[in-house]
């Protein structure tokens, strides 16, 4: 796996742990929430224009939906996070990902010796 690809991993697994955090409170299912996920990568494209390189929904311990992830890799070339609320469309939070030095994810992520 590059460490493009871990750093990524990485980024996704910390913002859906916070935002089940988060919401946890939120009582909006699948089929209550008032965003749909393509309503939802509307909303995503018109904050940062560009491509989907992949997309996800976060739900809560009971399955309700919480929240749409997209990445998306704008015109210049640079990967966003955007994160977009199911229950009023809000833009959540939109992060434009920092690129990996694979030279230092090398260097904090030693390979495992048995």
């Amino acid at each position: 796996m590059h460490s493009s690809r871990k750093f990524v991993l990485l980024a996704v697994v910390a913002a859906v742990l916070v935002s089940v955090c988060y919401f946890a409170s939120e009582n909006v299912s699948a089929s209550d929430a008032k965003i749909t996920l393509e309503q939802a990568r509307k909303i995503a494209l018109k904050k940062v224009e560009g491509t989907v390189e992949d997309e996800f929904s976060i739900e809560d311990d009971e399955g309700n939906v919480t929240d749409y992830i997209f990445y998306i890799k704008d015109k210049k070339g640079k990967t966003w996070e955007v994160q977009i609320g199911a229950e009023k469309g809000d833009i959540v939070s939109a992060e434009e990902q920092e690129e990996v030095d694979e030279e230092e994810v090398e260097e904090e992520d030693p390979p495992v010796r048995s």
